[in-house]
């Protein structure tokens, strides 16, 4: 085998087939790994999203009770213009 200049022997076809081979299929696995991992980031920021959504619905019904509450009140102590 014949030495290049840097002092390695010269790299064959076939070898730079598989590191190629190999930088692919590590990165298919990190790509598969970063994608598992957003799909469940994504299942609890849905889930979060949800829960602060029923917790809204839930402070708007109250919200709207006091408020109708206290126009009952008003209109029975006339402060309120008909």
């Amino acid at each position: 085998m014949a030495i290049c200049k840097n002092g390695q022997a010269p790299v064959t076809q076939e070898e730079i087939a598989q590191m190629t081979l190999k930088h692919l299929q590590e990165f298919r696995s990190e790509f598969r790994d970063f994608k598992t991992d957003t799909a469940e980031d994504m299942k609890d920021i849905k889930f979060r999203l949800r829960k602060i959504e029923e917790t809204l619905t839930h402070h708007t019904t109250q919200f709207d009770r006091v408020q109708e509450r206290l126009l009952r009140i008003e209109h029975r102590l006339d402060l309120v213009d008909a």
